[in-house]
């Protein structure tokens, strides 16, 4: 395991890999799917709304099993 041959350093190189994974995601997506979000519109919802639930399900998903990784270790 990754963990236990570079120790606590490696998740500092984890949560930085995973803020620019996410940015990157939401700029593809953005760009390159904006019509893809009309259904969710018609049904009452932003993209503002989609993307902070998203970002934020998948950030706290994260930090999550980083803690139980570093628990478990």
């Amino acid at each position: 395991m990754i963990s236990y041959t570079q120790g606590i350093n490696i998740f500092t190189a984890l949560f930085w890999f995973k803020i620019i994974t996410l940015g990157i995601i939401v700029y593809f997506i953005n760009n390159y799917k904006r019509n893809e979000f009309y259904y969710y519109k018609n049904l009452g919802l932003s993209k503002k709304v989609l993307w902070i639930s998203s970002l934020t399900f998948d950030f706290i998903l994260f930090l999550t099993l980083i803690i139980i990784t570093l628990l478990v270790r």
